[in-house]
């Protein structure tokens, strides 16, 4: 971890978000930033807008402890599921710069 953080500092990044569920049903979202580095992966109670959101900043303060650095956020890249969809709209309200964008090769995986 201290090494992604060292390697961003304070560069501007893009972040992609994937959720997946295993066979017992168990959701985890998967939090991938810049270089595609694995920020951070945490295991879901339930997938909804709100969760990923949290899941998100959580991520954003795991790399920039003590003050997050929302207009170095510039890209929020995720499938086209309605609650990521929400998800992106919600948090483009605290990442001003950032543009959500669906990528459509996540439909067909």
């Amino acid at each position: 971890m201290d090494k992604i953080k060292i390697e961003i500092g304070n560069n501007q990044i893009w972040v992609s978000v994937d959720e997946t569920c295993d066979v017992q049903g168990r959701c985890v979202a998967n939090v991938i930033i810049g270089l595609s580095y694995l920020l951070h992966s945490e295991e879901l109670e339930k997938t909804n807008h709100n969760t990923i959101c949290k899941v998100f900043n959580k991520s954003m303060t795991i790399l920039w402890p003590g003050d997050i650095m929302y207009n170095s956020v510039l890209l929020f890249l995720s499938d086209a599921a309605p609650y990521m969809v929400k998800a992106g709209s919600v948090l483009k309200n605290l990442y001003t710069k950032m543009k959500f964008v669906v990528n459509l090769i996540l439909l067909t995986s």
